[in-house]
């Protein structure tokens, strides 16, 4: 991965790799979660993509895409850490694959236009589409109660904090946006936000960079920094019950775990730690709550870096809730005394290795890879992380286990709601 500082607060980044016949090239804007901005930074992306000044109807930005041989676009919100990313992307055949020359410029072209050039004043048939548009995906967020139950548990245990603010935003905030509101929160986030420009798959390279100092050239410098993102603090163990008409529970337990830097010495150790706790089908939770003891339907865990924190999901009969709530806090306290066999070392690192091995043979695993490293300031390849981790030791795991602490325990469970 190559990095290229087009501007003061605007980097390009070139992950180059033949062995893939198509590019992708996306435009990420950076925003810090912040409750009193978040639901029209959510709303911005599915605007924009609704036409620019050059191509001012979803009909003409899809003209543009056949031109460019059938290629995709989207426009979401991501949130990483304490970061809400308005994300802009295009994947397509490459050059080499195309009858046309500069099918990778032209697709920056396309995206920079839809970004930095919207249609002014804001069409407010559009905006009212996307409002709601915009109102259905953060309804839609209650549908997976899986996910909404890993999320709401997050919510608890960084409340009042940044990374509380939901994704999408809130709701009842999406009537008070107009024309005029949305209008400002536009330029104010394009023109004075931090940018990365990404670029990857087959591509010429000077080119791509051409196109991208051609793009930059009217843009305003920015600050440099990306939003930070600090790790969730221990607060205590505390419970969080909600009740919808359901038929299975959703238990999650909350941890921290404050190691989420990917330079951090014990980084390797903390994603061994969670492999072997609840990360893979050979974990505790996985082989104990699920398999031996039926007391889930699944249970697994998940690491966030960003935020120090994991997160332990599972789906239960709710006549099952102490029973699983407490195996699973057994399987916490057997990794806290260091009840790891190396079987399981072995097996988690295996595990492991082959998750960065595989993360190269497609293009969206080499940019979701990488675009995880810009994020979290790691210039560090798959094959690099792969060797830390071979190299974890039993002692480290301990360490890394010594600083995990239960914070929320969070239950969904069957009932009138």
């Amino acid at each position: 991965m190559k990095k290229i500082e087009i501007k003061k607060g605007i980097n390009l980044w070139l992950i180059p790799d033949g062995k893939f016949k198509t590019y992708y090239a996306g435009i990420f804007i950076h925003t810090a979660l912040d409750k009193k901005t978040a639901t029209e930074n959510a709303l911005i992306p599915l605007l924009l993509k609704r036409g620019s000044k050059n191509f001012p109807t979803g009909r003409k930005i899809a003209a543009e895409l056949e031109n460019l041989m059938g290629a995709s676009l989207l426009a979401y919100t991501s949130k990483k850490g304490d970061d809400q990313m308005l994300c802009f992307t295009v994947t397509g055949a490459s050059d080499e694959f195309s009858p046309f020359s500069g099918v990778t410029k032209n697709a920056l072209g396309l995206l920079s236009d839809i970004v930095f050039d919207p249609i002014d004043p804001v069409d407010k048939k559009y905006l009212e589409g996307e409002k709601i548009h915009l109102s259905e995906l953060i309804e839609s967020e209650k549908n997976d109660k899986r996910a909404y139950a890993s999320l709401r548990c997050r919510e608890e245990m960084a409340k009042g904090t940044a990374y509380a603010v939901p994704e999408n935003g809130y709701i009842e905030d999406i009537g008070e946006i107009t024309a005029g509101s949305i209008k400002e929160r536009i330029k104010e986030v394009t023109s004075s936000s931090p940018v990365d420009i990404l670029v990857a798959g087959a591509f010429s390279e000077d080119e791509v960079i051409a196109e991208v100092k051609k793009i930059a050239e009217p843009l305003s410098e920015r600050a440099e920094e990306r939003p930070k993102s600090a790790p969730v603090a221990p607060t205590g163990e505390r419970y969080v019950e909600e009740t919808m008409k359901i038929t299975q529970g959703k238990l999650s337990v909350g941890y921290t775990l404050p190691v989420f830097a990917p330079d951090d010495k014990l980084y390797p150790a903390a994603m061994m730690y969670n492999c072997i706790f609840g990360g893979s089908a050979s974990s505790k939770l996985f082989l104990n709550v699920r398999e031996k003891l039926s007391l889930a339907y699944y249970a697994s865990s998940t690491y966030e870096r960003a935020k120090g924190i994991v997160v332990v999901s599972s789906g239960i009969e709710c006549k099952n809730f102490a029973a699983a709530r407490d195996e699973i806090r057994a399987q916490f306290e057997e990794m806290k005394n260091g009840a790891i066999t190396p079987g399981e070392i072995d097996t988690a690192k295996k595990c492991l290795i082959n998750t960065y091995k595989s993360a190269e043979d497609s293009l969206k695993g080499v940019v979701s890879f990488y675009l995880g490293q810009i994020i979290s300031g790691s210039d560090s390849a798959p094959e690099d992380m792969a060797k830390r981790i071979l190299s974890v030791t039993k002692e480290e795991i301990m360490a890394v286990a010594a600083k995990v602490n239960e914070s929320v325990t969070y239950f969904l469970k069957g009932g009138e709601n």
